[in-house]
């Protein structure tokens, strides 16, 4: 089987960079026969080991089309595809994340006629009911959701030996974990603001149990005007994602800090662990394939029964309306919806569809599903804000938090400003 074609955008309008090459090019393929020529897929780095494995394996089936899988960090991803989004070149299938509030997400793009409606589908039946708004604007569906993503502590189990800590299960028990690992030479929690998305990890974590976990209803509260960022647990979150900080938990100057060189100091166990999405295991593991890790959700409450873990539908991919080659972009969807298995074990989640369950066990896998099965779950906030402004406020004012020039009280504010324009 050819090698599917890996690139790395290196800044926001860089060229692509290949890392492994494959057949020829040139588009084609019909409704009347099978697809064929290139096709040309992009991802956020954290989904490039599963969509490559889902390309090769549809390579396979159709050997006639030449697949070409690019990625970069999220940030510079959003920026480069929406770029090419409005100049007409984008790639023809892409990752567009679901909900309302992100540059990148389906209520975001859809109104800009970016996208290619994909309602008529036969996948479409399949995606969670409960979801299904998720994935679509104005009642079309836009988006194909493969596996439910989670965000939580990937560890380094060698770290946590090393040290004598227990994977820590209440607020309390965390704060103890980074005195250990401060006492071991071990930094407790690697964190890379610089690469802006990565701050909104120990928020969302520690929201799912203090807001989303206690009022699943709370985004529509704030939409209604009964709550406000300011007067909920959104502060008491912000406050302890500071009490981390301040109890030297993190490494020094965080803001200086690329998400790839955090998750590096995890793999190499100068780091014990870092919140991250669950689909960044993999890379870790990858750069440490003899070492063992695992993933646990972030405690946020002194009581282990009332922590949650934030869960959202991702594996999201949707079309350009201006593809290339729509035929090999629809097969290659259709045959992603039919193949979730093959995504969800490289991320070490479970599928949409409950008839695909991974075929290889991982600790990672079995946390997210003792919490799903348990219901024990809440959503990433950003899926139901109003606007991507709110989000980008969010990334913002961590920052600003880390470089001592924002209070919580003027962070919660500088949020509420932005969901405020609707």
């Amino acid at each position: 089987m050819k090698a599917i074609r890996v690139a790395v955008i290196a800044s926001a309008l860089a060229s692509l960079v290949t890392v492994a090459a494959c057949g020829s090019s040139g588009n084609g393929g019909s409704a009347d026969g099978p697809p064929k020529g290139e096709l040309r897929i992009a991802v956020p780095t954290s989904q490039g080991p599963a969509t490559t494995a889902v390309a090769e394996a549809f390579e396979k089936k159709y050997p006639d089309v030449d697949v070409k899988v690019s990625t970069a960090n999220t940030d510079q991803y959003q920026q480069t595809t929406r770029t090419q989004l409005a100049s007409g070149t984008a790639p023809d299938a892409f990752y567009v994340w679901s909900g309302s509030g992100n540059v990148m997400s389906v209520d975001t793009l859809a109104p800009q006629r970016v996208l290619a409606d994909l309602s008529g589908e036969s996948w479409v039946a399949k995606i969670p009911k409960a979801q299904a708004y998720l994935t679509q604007q104005d009642g079309k569906t836009y988006i194909l959701p493969v596996i439910y993503g989670a965000i939580g502590a990937i560890y380094n189990q060698a770290a946590f030996d090393k040290a004598g800590v227990k994977v820590p299960q209440t607020w309390p028990e965390l704060l103890a974990a980074c005195d250990k690992f401060k006492a071991a030479g071990i930094v407790p929690m690697a964190l890379g603001l610089q690469t802006p998305a990565n701050g909104q990890f120990i928020d969302y974590s520690l929201v799912a149990t203090l807001v989303y976990g206690k009022t699943p209803d709370f985004a529509d509260q704030m939409k209604d005007g009964k709550v406000k960022f300011a007067d909920s647990g959104w502060k008491d979150a912000m406050t302890k994602y500071l009490q981390l900080k301040d109890r030297g938990c993190f490494q020094d100057n965080p803001n200086g800090t690329p998400a790839d060189a955090a998750l590096r100091m995890v793999s190499t166990g100068k780091a014990a662990m870092s919140v991250q999405v669950n689909s960044s295991l993999p890379q870790v593991q990858t750069a440490a394939p003899d070492s063992k890790f695992g993933l646990f959700a972030l405690p946020g409450s002194d009581q282990a029964d009332q922590v949650r873990l934030p869960v959202a539908l991702t594996g999201t991919f949707g079309m350009s309306a201006k593809a290339k080659n729509p035929a090999a972009a629809k097969a290659f969807l259709d045959f992603l919806a039919a193949n979730q298995s093959i995504y969800a074990a490289k991320v070490s989640t479970i599928p949409t569809d409950p008839a695909q369950v991974p075929q290889e066990k991982t600790p990672a896998l079995d946390t997210v599903s003792t919490f799903v099965a348990k219901s024990r779950t809440a959503p990433y906030p950003d899926q139901t804000w109003p606007n991507a402004e709110v989000q980008q406020a969010h990334l913002k004012v961590v920052q600003e938090l880390f470089a001592g020039t924002k209070t919580v009280p003027a962070a919660l504010a500088a949020m509420q400003s932005a969901f405020d324009k609707g």
